[in-house]
């Protein structure tokens, strides 16, 4: 996957739907089909295709998907209760359309991320990137080793802080980011044009060095396979 191996992404994407050699995390393997699109441009919506029918995940963006009023979606939300209680609870707020506002319903996102609801981390991370920049750098930072796409988030921050600061440790923790998503083989198609757009803009002025191999290895996972 960090050589841009399109098949491994898929691999990468089964084996954390089922927890095979790691723990199992839709988010992660939500990330893992992202980059196979990305790559390959196949078309996001078509993720489904990969998870088996009445698996969890799927259920949970079947979930995702529905309205209330569809015939399934009491049927299914049941059945999340019964395996994904922490994302069931979340389900049931956005589908409450719920103000994120409010202090008390944050409160709810913050147990339900502690019972291990990705959802609930998600949700939270969007509301502080608009209102409040120490809680949301906070709530990437808590989460990032368990979900390496979050390194990514993080590296982009980093550079928006740039723009606003031209401190340049701010690019330099930017690329830092980067790789560690790279650890992962979560460098997504667009984050690998970033960081050689990175190195081309700073190479002179940043103290950024990048070496041949790296330059080719990066380029390949940029380019998208026709």
């Amino acid at each position: 996957a960090r050589m841009g191996d399109a098949e491994a992404y898929l691999a990468l994407a089964q084996c954390y739907c089922e927890g095979d050699g790691v723990a199992k995390s839709w988010m992660n393997m939500m990330s893992m089909y992202a980059c196979y699109a990305q790559r390959t441009g196949a078309e996001f919506e078509d993720v489904l295709m990969f998870i088996e029918e009445g698996h969890p995940f799927r259920m949970l963006l079947e979930l995702v998907e529905f309205h209330s009023s569809d015939e399934e979606y009491s049927t299914k939300l049941n059945q999340i209760k019964q395996l994904l209680p922490a994302e069931a609870v979340v389900v049931e707020l956005m589908e409450d359309g719920v103000g994120m506002g409010d202090s008390s319903i944050l409160s709810v996102l913050r147990e339900a991320e502690n019972n291990g609801s990705e959802l609930a981390m998600l949700l939270q991370a969007m509301y502080y990137e608009d209102n409040d920049d120490a809680e949301y750098e906070d709530c990437l930072m808590r989460n990032a080793t368990k979900y390496p796409l979050l390194y990514l988030m993080l590296a982009e921050h980093s550079t928006r802080k740039y723009q606003s600061s031209n401190n340049l440790s701010d690019i330099q923790q930017a690329v830092n980011y980067y790789y560690k998503a790279d650890e992962y083989g979560m460098l997504t198609r667009k984050s690998a044009i970033v960081l050689l757009n990175i190195y081309e803009r700073f190479k002179e002025t940043g103290g950024l060095e990048i070496n041949e191999q790296e330059m080719k290895r990066l380029n390949d996972i940029a380019t998208k396979i026709k």
